[in-house]
Formats: structure tokens, C-alpha cells, sequence
């Protein structure tokens, strides 16, 4: 157009196209969204879909009645058990865990000093103090343990109970060092300090049974059973003792009621074990199950999804029990049938004068005592041999290796693992005897 240039023109029509576009996008949405008044009949409109929430599952079997109850008939049983590492995985403080005066239990890090008290009425105080540059304490905050939490065979941690909740210590006793310590973690995560709380992720492989949790709070006292029970390996024990009692003293009758994991086919069978032997890298419940919802019978996928690294399975420092056993050829060569409680006893665990003989014959309930092809090493020493069960020849000693390793808050483990595969010592002997033995497992 004369008198306008180009620029005026091309700015012209930019403007134009904006309001054309903007024309078009209000008739596009004034056409899929219409504007309706509230006179507008309601069921002429599409129904709405509407998120329904997913069904939880139904409750588990809850018939427990305790230990106690079962002494009354397996009073043998029951005292063993008692003496094992698994019934004695939590009880409450007592004057055993206040080991001599405070000022020989100080465990310092950097400015701060935790010590322990033993209190004139029997309580047990641990004690976190910071002095100033004079010496004298700038606060010094006691707190009381209620719970020792483990068997102590290789340490023990003490937990606080504070409105309803439970808290971890700072301090730890350290079984094998024989010395207090900060607990795990501790040192990297400084603030935590008395307040690191202690629920059913941390519990459910260290006590019996929680109480009931209403808003996140445990109600009343935190523990229905306190260590570990029969009914954890067993199922709830209700039915099965309401139909003992109504036997005659001499009656006898099978009870299917209670699970006895020996009857359970090999995946259910090491489910009861796994439940607390198989860590993982996390345990996660499943939607509408707690931790504590594993009973015995049911596969532990039932309740709990267990996130596995079979990358760490050769790695003896990191990797539970559960995990070197499926490492080892007995598992491997067994079709699975090799579980734990092929080698190890549930109910009592033997003394260290009993544990060479113990375990050489459950050895040999797979293996014949000449099936072994491994020749004896020979600096293999008669201490040696005796503490491996007086294996023919010697050859356990390169069957299976115990391997020291250290584990969080510096305690030492000794893990005992039967070989995965050939070691060096084992490419050493002969080509045919490179696996544990020549003649394959039933």
C-alpha cells in the first residue's frame, strides 16, 4: 500500500494471525467444554469415571497364644529354644548392661561423651554429655533404655520407649571387642542422637510379635511376645492347643492345624527361615501386608517383596546366610532340596566342644565319608582338622571356608560358607575333583 513500507505490513499481519489463532482456540474449547448453567440436566451428562480404591487383602490368621503355652508339652523343647540366639533376640534391660561405672564405659565422639549409668531404683541411663573448655559439663542429657535388642552373641542394641514410640540409643555393646561403641551409623549421622525411631522394618526379625499400631503409635506395652516364639516358625498355635487339650493324657492325634516346616515343600519350607535370613538389598511388604503378616505355610512373596543382588552372591562379606547358601554347589546340585535346616538345628545350637561332631554328621547324611576326591593339603594342621569335625583326610578344610569379615561398627563375623565353586586351592588338586564331591546328592 503506498505510503506504508514492509515492515508495517508484515507487523499488520503478524497481529492479525495472533487474533485469528486465539479466535479459533476459544470457539475450539467453548466447543468441547461448553459452559453449562445449573439448570443443565445432570443425567444427560457421560458418567464420570471415579477412582475406586483397591481391595486390602484379607486379614491374616491372628490366633496366637504365646509360648508359654507350648512349654506344658514340649518342656524340652522349650528349654533348649531358650538357650538359642533366636530366643533370646530381645528382653528387657538389666544390671548386666550397665558394665561397671560410667566413667569406664565413656564412649567419646569428638565433643560430645556417652557414658552409662546404673540408677539408684535399677534403671539403666545412658548418658549424652558436652563439656566446655573448663571441663564442666554444658548439658548432659540421661535418657533410659528400656530394651537390649539381640542375643549378644555378637552384640547387643538398647532401645528407648518414649509416648508410645521406640527409639534406638546411641550406644551399643560390642560382643567381640567386649567394649561399648557407637551403634551403626552413628558417626555419619550425628543429629540423629536419641531420636532414631525403631518400627516394624527394624523389628520384625528381632521380637515375637508388636503390639497393635493405632496412628502410628504402638498402644499399651510395644511387645505381645517379646524374643522370638514358636508361633513364627510354627503359625498361631490357638486351634492347635484348644484340640491338645481336649485330648485324654494318653491320646495322641495329628494336628495339621500347626505347621511343622518339615512337611512343607521345599520353596514354603525355607520361607519360614527366609522371612528374616534372606535381607536382600530391601525388604518391602506387599500392598495391604505389614511386615509381622508372614505366617508359616504361605511363600514369603505372599507379604514381602524381597529386592535381590545376585550380583553380590560371591561376595562372602555383604551377602546374608540365605544367599551364600544358593551360592554353594550342595544348594545348586541338591535341586533345591538343601535348605537350612538340613544343617542346622532350629531349636538349640550346639556347644563349641559339640558343633565339629554336629556338623560333620549332618555333612554325611548327603555325603558318604569316602565320597570326598579332595587330597589333603599338607600344611593342614591337626588343630585344623579337629575343628572341621575330623573330616576324613581333612578334605572339609577346602570344602568349606570360613571367612573373617568386618561389618558395620566395626564387628569382626566369622562367616562359615560351604564353597560356591573352585577356589585356587581346589584348581591345585585334580581336574575330577574339582566339585565337592564325586557322587551327585540324592
Amino acid at each position: 500500500m503506498p505510503g506504508l513500507d514492509r515492515k508495517h505490513v508484515r507487523g499488520g499481519l503478524f497481529i492479525c494471525g495472533l487474533i485469528l489463532l486465539a479466535a479459533g482456540l476459544t470457539a475450539a474449547g467453548w466447543y468441547r467444554f461448553p459452559v453449562r448453567s445449573p439448570d443443565t440436566d445432570r443425567s444427560a451428562l457421560p458418567p464420570t469415571a471415579t477412582a475406586r480404591p483397591r481391595p486390602l487383602p484379607p486379614p491374616r490368621p491372628d490366633d496366637y497364644v504365646g509360648s508359654q503355652a507350648c512349654q506344658t508339652c514340649h518342656g524340652e523343647i522349650a528349654a533348649a529354644y531358650a538357650r538359642h540366639p533366636m530366643g533370646r533376640s530381645i528382653r528387657p534391660v538389666g544390671p548386666e548392661d550397665a558394665v561397671g561405672p560410667a566413667a569406664t564405659t565413656a564412649v567419646h565422639d569428638r565433643e560430645r561423651t556417652y557414658s552409662i549409668e546404673m540408677a539408684a531404683d535399677g534403671t539403666v541411663l545412658h548418658h549424652e554429655q558436652v563439656t566446655g573448655e573448663d571441663e564442666q559439663p554444658l548439658y548432659d542429657q540421661a535418657v533410659p533404655v528400656a530394651y537390649a535388642l539381640g542375643s549378644g552373641r555378637r552384640g547387643r542394641a538398647y532401645l528407648i520407649e518414649a509416648d508410645g514410640r521406640l527409639y534406638q540409643s546411641p550406644l551399643g555393646w560390642y560382643s567381640q571387642r567386649r567394649c561399648w561403641d557407637l551403634s551403626p551409623g552413628y558417626r555419619a549421622t550425628r543429629s540423629v542422637r536419641f531420636s532414631r525411631e525403631i518400627d516394624a522394618s527394624c523389628l520384625y526379625c528381632h521380637a515375637g510379635r508388636l503390639a497393635p499400631v493405632r496412628d502410628q503409635m504402638l498402644t499399651g506395652t510395644p511387645f505381645q511376645e517379646l524374643a522370638i516364639g514358636c508361633e513364627r516358625c510354627h503359625g498361631p498355635g490357638g486351634e492347635h492347643v484348644r484340640l491338645m487339650q481336649r485330648l485324654e493324657p494318653q491320646e495322641r492325634a495329628e494336628d495339621l492345624a500347626i505347621v511343622n516346616p518339615v512337611r512343607l515343600d521345599p520353596a514354603r519350607r525355607e520361607a519360614v527361615c527366609n522371612q528374616c535370613h534372606l535381607s536382600g538389598k530391601a525388604v518391602i511388604p506387599r500392598y495391604g501386608r505389614g511386615f509381622f503378616d508372614f505366617r508359616p505355610g504361605d511363600l514369603l512373596s505372599d507379604s514381602l517383596v524381597v529386592l535381590d543382588d545376585t550380583d553380590r552372591a560371591a561376595d562372602t562379606r555383604a551377602v546374608s546366610q540365605v544367599e551364600q547358601m544358593r551360592s554353594s554347589q550342595c544348594f545348586q546340585r541338591s535341586d533345591g532340596s538343601l535348605g537350612c535346616i538340613s544343617c542346622h538345628d532350629p531349636h538349640s545350637t550346639p556347644t563349641p566342644l559339640e558343633a565339629a561332631a554336629f556338623y560333620r554328621a549332618r555333612c554325611l547324611t548327603c555325603h558318604g565319608a569316602e565320597d570326598c576326591g579332595l587330597p589333603l593339603r599338607p600344611t593342614t594342621s591337626q588343630k585344623t582338622l579337629r575343628g572341621f569335625g575330623g573330616c576324613p583326610a581333612g578334605r572339609m578344610v577346602a570344602c568349606i571356608r570360613r571367612t573373617p569379615t568386618r561389618q558395620a561398627g566395626g564387628a569382626s563375623v566369622m562367616i562359615t560358607r560351604v564353597a560356591a565353586g573352585p577356589s585356587t586351592e581346589l584348581q591345585r588338586a585334580d581336574k575330577a575333583a574339582l566339585f565337592l564331591c564325586r557322587t551327585p546328592l540324592p
